[in-house]
């Protein structure tokens, strides 16, 4: 036992030598985490416990992914890319009151259906804000586009005088025009991850949509969320780090 109460404090000294224990470090979820975590679960009613509610949360998940047009990364897929140093913008659509206690290393505040549940859908103002959210990380750009009618379609090269022309396709909402100036990302691959609480959650669902219909091309939703990052064990950042 004294070996022990040796070890620990000589472990604390070094730690708190380098400043490793700040609140905000990056560190493994406590059991308090976990057990918060699983209370709000069963408070949402959200815990899968037979194969029919598994098949359910599946046949949900596609089709919310097919509906979004996003694509969707597993936990330890997440944390070998975060390993590795690829670059990305990772946004937590929780509260942020329970972004401030644990969120994944990095991840930024920006809220999803903070009050219209349990569909979370995303509001005018939250619209606005993660666009905001991502516009100071990327930037913003002015692009004009040209009908094509040939090839029937918006192009960003002006055609020859003899394609260009104004869209003839009556359900686009530049129909009728010849050519229409847009703001855009400036970096419309960057890599994106959006997550919540866990995979029934459809707050990441909402957020990750949005960003797909800006135009962004590399958007990921990470469906098992802040409760599978802590599950895995994985370092988190907030209050709850002790």
């Amino acid at each position: 036992m004294k070996r022990k109460a040796t070890i620990l404090a000589l472990v604390l000294i070094f730690a708190l030598s380098f400043g490793s224990l700040s609140v905000f470090a990056a560190a493994p979820p406590t059991e308090a985490t976990r057990q918060d975590i699983k209370e709000a679960k069963v408070q949402c009613t959200q815990v899968i416990k037979n194969e029919v509610d598994a098949e359910g949360v599946a046949k949900d998940l596609h089709d919310q992914t097919v509906q979004g047009k996003y694509k969707l990364i597993d936990t330890k897929t997440l944390k070998a890319k975060m390993d590795a140093n690829q670059k990305m913008i990772i946004i937590d659509t929780m509260p942020e009151g329970w972004w401030s206690k644990r969120h994944i290393p990095g991840a930024i505040c920006s809220i999803v259906g903070a009050n219209n549940g349990p569909q979370f859908v995303i509001l005018p103002g939250e619209k606005t804000a993660l666009y905001n959210t991502l516009k100071a990380k990327i930037g913003t750009k002015k692009v004009k586009y040209y009908w094509n009618s040939k090839k029937k379609k918006w192009v960003t090269k002006k055609p020859a005088k003899k394609y260009y022309k104004k869209c003839s396709k009556k359900k686009d909402k530049h129909y009728g025009k010849k050519s229409y100036k847009a703001t855009e990302f400036k970096d419309k691959n960057v890599m994106i991850v959006v997550y919540c609480g866990f995979t029934k959650c459809q707050r990441s669902h909402q957020g990750a949509m949005y960003l797909t219909s800006l135009g962004l091309k590399n958007v990921y939703r990470y469906a098992g969320g802040i409760s599978a990052w802590v599950d895995a064990n994985y370092p988190i950042e907030g209050t709850d780090v002790q």
